[in-house]
């Protein structure tokens, strides 16, 4: 371990340079050992590929070793950036930059950092784990950079757990999110857990108060995949196993939106069509249904007309929120109204990380409020997902589980004549909607299975094998057709639906459910 955990606040923490491939066994062998100012912290891991950061006082050449077996037979070279105290207000330092690509999924890696060809910094913390398939658990936290003592405790609280990932819903930086603050109340509390988890987080006003949120920007390597360039790191999305995440800017890039010059709203709209993941949760700063001194903002009140439409339409879950220092749980929403449950969008308000304790006020939306510090512990399993909001003693606030059950939005049946090579089918039935299977499963085999993640299809009572399944499309065999009218039911181990559907005798007809 990097330090004794009851010292991990008491110094700015550890980093490294290095270098890589041929690269990393330098001439530069007797240069100065530098001094760390960042620790190394883990950015945008996916299931292949990820980003180590880290900052020194003295400049060099730097490089990232790792390997699966700590042999760390492998190294790529950072890139550098220098920043001077006229762009910081702080004492110049070099950020180092580590892009890693081709990793394995679902896999643990160990790495070290170099400068100048001698080993700076190793230890069994500097690890990460690469996504994967199957079950997994995320924290949330917010409001948390006003070195509190409850942000200490809050932080102390999160070391013991063991995510596989840690989202961040803004004001990370008390007051005015500069370099200084960045270092002094995130970086410095959260090193330890930094160096192994990846964070994603979302900005929050506080973190705009400097050049617009320019001191953010420029610690995060956030993913950019399809975001306009003007708002690279504001905003993005990215899969982690059978979640679909999506960050938001519920600032300046919502703002834009009002104006009419913005793109994120035009940009969620498409992200959020293009998935097929079972689940889709969404997190921004500002929460559009809260209590408290800020419900009325006008950041609240843009999230509520530009932004929850949107979700609305596209069926998400879940949305985590902060700005009001507090947790808060909302009913089911939908079109702003309170909704049966898993008919509507579950709205968290996690507020709790460290800044002082704002009151709750009564909210017909709301199912569940507490003024108190804490984190939030997300454990996903398939087709259910459990949130818990804990505080800094372990004591839990509540236990949540959502299962939602599966949705059919619309029919479309394809024929195929039988040849000689294949079984006589007489074409597919593709069923579109939500919650329609936990994970993606494509079988191209001559008998695909009637049955897949718990997913099963009855047309009129008979089960139809499964060619291809996803959170929201199901493409199913027929066997047989006919002309007249049949019911398709798809079940989950969440539960069923079913629709009455017209089969005609049109060779490749679209049906829209009645």
């Amino acid at each position: 371990m990097l330090q004794d955990r009851r010292d991990f606040l008491r110094s700015a923490g550890a980093g490294a340079l290095g270098v890589a491939g041929s690269l990393w066994r330098s001439p530069f062998a007797a240069a100065q050992i530098p001094t760390v100012v960042r620790s190394p912290y883990i950015q945008n891991l996916s299931r292949t590929a990820g980003t180590v950061l880290w900052t020194t006082r003295e400049g060099g050449v730097a490089a990232l070793e790792y390997s699966t077996d700590r042999s760390f037979s492998s190294g790529v070279t950072a890139r550098t950036r220098e920043f001077l105290p006229a762009e910081t207000g702080m004492a110049t330092y070099y950020q180092q930059e580590v892009r890693l690509n081709d990793l394995l999924p679902g896999t643990q890696y160990y790495y070290r950092v170099v400068h100048n060809g001698k080993t700076v910094l190793a230890g069994d913390d500097l690890s990460w784990r690469t996504a994967g398939s199957g079950p997994f658990t995320f924290l949330v936290f917010g409001d948390s950079g006003q070195a509190t003592p409850a942000q200490l405790r809050v932080a102390t609280a999160m070391l013991l757990e063991k995510p596989d990932l840690v989202l961040h819903t803004g004001d990370i930086a008390y007051a005015s999110g500069t370099f200084e603050e960045f270092q002094r109340v995130f970086f410095n509390y959260y090193k330890e857990m930094l160096s192994r988890v990846p964070i994603f987080p979302c900005p929050g006003n506080h973190d705009y108060a400097t050049r617009s949120c320019g001191p953010y920007l420029t610690m995060y390597s956030l993913p950019f995949a399809d975001v306009p360039p003007p708002d690279f790191g504001r905003y993005y999305s990215f899969d982690w196993g059978n979640v679909h995440f999506v960050s938001l800017d519920s600032n300046k890039p919502l703002a834009d939106v009002d104006r009419g010059t913005g793109k994120m709203v035009e940009w969620l709209e498409t992200d959020l069509a293009n998935t097929r993941k079972f689940w889709k949760v969404v997190y921004f700063q500002h929460p559009p249904y809260s209590t408290g001194p800020n419900e009325n903002t006008p950041e609240s009140a843009l999230a509520r007309r530009y932004i929850t439409p949107v979700l609305d339409r596209y069926g998400v879950q879940v949305v985590f929120s902060g700005d009001e220092h507090n947790y808060q749980r909302t009913l089911p929403v939908f079109g702003g109204a309170a909704v049966a449950a898993d008919a509507g969008t579950v709205y968290v308000t996690t507020g709790g990380g460290g800044a002082d304790l704002y009151n709750t006020n009564p909210n017909p939306l709301a199912a569940m409020s507490e003024s108190a510090h804490h984190y939030m512990r997300v454990t996903v399993q398939g087709t259910k997902l459990t949130a818990r909001a804990i505080r800094p003693d372990g004591s839990e606030i509540e236990a949540v589980t959502l299962a939602p059950p599966p949705v059919i939005s619309d029919l479309r049946v394809a024929s195929a004549a039988p040849s000689s090579t294949t079984p006589v089918h007489r074409g597919t039935l593709t069923i579109l909607g939500r919650q329609l299977s936990a994970y993606e499963v494509t079988d191209s085999s001559y008998f695909p299975p009637n049955e897949v993640n718990g997913t099963v299809v009855h047309l009129d009572g008979r089960r139809l094998p499964l060619m291809y399944v996803s959170g929201d499309t199901i493409v199913a065999l027929l066997r047989a057709t006919g002309r007249g009218q049949a019911t398709v039911r798809v079940t989950t181990p969440n539960g069923w639906t079913e629709t009455t559907t017209y089969f005609s005798s049109s060779p490749a007809a679209s049906f829209a459910v009645r």
